[in-house]
C-alpha cells in the first residue's frame, strides 16, 4: 500500500516543530497536524510567556518598585491592576513573533501544517478533524506523536469542593489564569513545583498578595535542594508567605482570598487520539522505549516524543528526542540519553542543570565529589559591569578520572553556565582540558574557567580511569 507520507507529526508544538525540520532536512515527506495553535505550550502558555512575563517583572523592580507593600512606593493597587494589562499584550507580543517566524520556517521547508484534531483509525492510518467539521484521512509509513501535556487540574471545579462555597473566589489553573485580565488581590498558590514558583513570583511584583502551599517539606523537590533554598529566600523577600509540609484545607485559606492557582503537575495530551483503537494502554503519559516507541512489538511504528511520553518535561528535552526518533525513522539506531539534556527553570532566581542529580549519582554507587562556587559576574547584561550579579554553581565530578558528571547553576546566568558545560560533557573533555580553555573577558564562561583553575592548577596527576559510562540513565529510567 502506497502511503500519502513518510512521517506525520501530531502536535506543532516544541518536540513536533523540531521533528518535522528535521525530518524535512532529511528529505522526508511531512504533514503537520496541529488543533490549536503552532507552538504549542512553549509558545503560547509555557517558557516564552512566562520569560516574557519575567522581563517585565524585572524591569519593574529595576526602577524601584521593590518593597513588600507597593503603596509604600507611591504605586497603588489599581496602577499595578493597569499593569497587567500591558504586560500581557508583551507577552501575546512575543507569542506572535515567534508563530509567524515558525509559519514562515515551516513554510520554507515545505512542510504542509492540516489544522484540526487526530484520532488513530489503524497503525498508519489518522483521521483529522477540523472545527469546521472537515474531516480527512491520513496516511503515512510512520506517526510521531508529540501532543505535549496540560494542567493535571482541568479547571473545571471538580477539586476542592469548599472552594465553590467561598463566594468571589475563582479557581483557575496555569494556562487559564494567564487569559484572566485583572491580577487578583490575594492569590493562594497550590503547588510549589516550578510553575507554581514562577507564576508566584510574577503576580508578587504586580502588586498581589501571594501565599503558596506546598503539601511536601519544601518546593522546587525534584530539583537539588539548593534551588528550592534560593527560590525560597526569594520568594520571602519579595513578600510571598510560603507554607510547606501543609495539604490545604478550608482553614488555610486566606479571608481576603479572591483567587486560588491549582499548579500541582500535568499530564500528557493523549486521551483524544483514540489510542484504545490500536490497541494502545497508557495512564498519564504514553510509556515508550529508550528508541521513544510506543512500547510493544505492535507499534514499531509509532514514536512518542515531549511531555506526552512524561519522561522530561523541557524543551530541550523535546528537541533532543525528536532527534532520535528522526535517527531511527531514517534506520540510524538511536536512544534517548536524559543525562546529557539539560533543563532550566525561570523562576527567580532561575536555575539551570544536566547530569544526573547527587541523590541519583548517590543511589548509583557512584564515587564522586562535590565543587560549589560563587561566581560574581559582569556579563549579564551592560548594566552588570556597574553591578555584577551572583551565580551559584555546583559541579559533582568523579572522583577517579575527575571527568565532570553534572552541573548546576543558579542565578542570571544559569543557562549559559550549563550550557558551556554541556558541550564539555558532550566532547568527553578531561577535568585538565577544562583548565586550559580562553574565555571571552568577562564573560561567566571565563569566571567557571578560572573557578575550577583555582581549585585544581596545583594538582597535576589525573588518573587515567575509564569515563563515566552512563549507568545513571538506568537510574532516573
Amino acid at each position: 500500500m502506497t502511503m500519502d507520507y513518510d512521517l506525520l507529526i501530531i502536535g506543532g508544538g516544541a518536540a513536533g516543530k523540531e521533528a518535522a525540520l528535521l525530518a524535512a532536512r532529511a528529505s522526508l515527506k511531512t504533514l503537520l497536524v496541529e488543533k490549536e495553535k503552532l507552538g504549542g505550550t512553549s509558545y503560547h502558555r509555557g517558557y516564552h510567556v512566562i520569560r516574557a512575563l519575567q522581563a517585565c517583572a524585572q524591569s519593574f523592580r529595576a526602577i524601584g518598585f521593590t518593597e513588600k507593600d507597593p503603596a509604600k512606593s507611591g504605586v497603588g493597587y489599581g496602577y499595578l491592576a493597569r499593569g497587567w494589562s500591558d504586560w500581557s499584550q508583551i507577552r501575546l507580543g512575543v507569542t506572535d513573533r515567534l508563530t509567524k517566524d515558525l509559519r514562515q520556517e515551516l513554510g520554507r521547508a515545505q512542510i504542509p501544517v492540516e489544522k484540526g484534531s487526530a484520532k488513530f483509525i489503524d497503525n498508519h492510518t489518522v483521521q483529522v478533524s477540523s472545527a469546521g467539521g472537515k474531516s480527512q484521512k491520513f496516511t503515512a509509513d510512520n506517526i510521531i506523536i508529540a501532543t505535549g501535556s496540560e494542567p493535571s487540574y482541568p479547571g473545571d471545579g471538580t477539586i476542592f469542593p469548599f472552594l465553590a462555597e467561598r463566594k468571589g473566589v475563582k479557581v483557575f489553573n496555569s494556562d487559564q489564569i494567564l487569559e484572566n485580565s485583572v491580577p487578583p488581590a490575594h492569590l493562594v498558590v497550590l503547588g510549589g513545583g516550578h510553575i507554581g514558583c514562577e507564576l508566584a513570583s510574577i503576580y508578587r511584583t504586580i502588586g498581589s498578595r501571594v501565599t503558596l502551599i506546598e503539601e511536601k517539606p519544601t518546593i522546587l523537590l525534584d530539583w537539588d535542594p539548593l534551588v528550592g533554598q534560593k527560590v525560597l529566600e526569594s520568594l520571602t523577600e519579595q513578600g510571598v508567605t510560603v507554607k510547606t509540609g501543609s495539604s490545604f484545607t478550608p482553614e488555610m485559606l486566606p479571608a481576603d482570598c479572591d483567587m486560588v492557582l491549582v499548579a500541582t503537575g500535568r499530564l500528557g495530551c493523549t486521551k483524544n487520539l483514540d489510542l484504545s483503537q490500536i490497541g494502545v494502554k497508557w495512564g498519564h503519559f504514553i510509556r515508550t522505549t529508550r528508541e521513544l516507541r510506543i512500547r510493544g512489538s505492535d507499534f514499531s511504528n509509532i514514536y512518542v516524543i515531549g511531555d506526552a511520553n512524561g519522561l522530561l518535561l523541557f524543551d530541550s528535552a523535546a528537541h533532543a528526542q525528536a532527534r532520535v526518533a528522526i535517527q531511527n525513522i531514517l534506520g540510524n539506531p538511536s536512544t534517548v540519553s536524559l543525562r546529557l539534556i539539560p533543563r532550566s527553570t525561570n523562576t527567580d532566581p532561575p536555575a539551570a542543570f544536566v547530569g544526573p542529580t547527587e541523590a541519583e549519582a548517590k543511589a548509583a554507587g557512584e564515587s564522586y565529589e562535590v565543587i560549589t562556587e560563587e561566581l560574581m559576574s559582569t556579563s549579564a547584561g551592560r548594566e552588570n559591569t556597574i553591578e555584577p550579579v551572583q551565580n551559584l554553581v555546583k559541579l559533582l565530578y568523579h572522583s577517579g578520572s575527575r571527568r565532570v558528571l553534572s552541573c548546576l547553576a543558579i542565578g542570571p546566568n544559569s543557562s549559559e553556565i550549563v550550557n558551556q558545560v554541556c558541550f564539555w560533557l558532550c566532547s568527553n573533555m578531561p577535568m585538565e582540558s577544562w583548565l586550559n580553555v580562553s574565555a571571552i573577558h568577562p564573560s561567566p564562561s571565563e569566571d567557571l574557567v578560572r573557578a575550577l583553575q583555582g581549585r585544581f592548577e596545583t594538582q597535576t596527576s589525573f588518573s587515567s580511569e575509564p569515563a563515566f559510562t552512563g549507568a545513571l540513565d538506568e537510574v532516573r529510567s
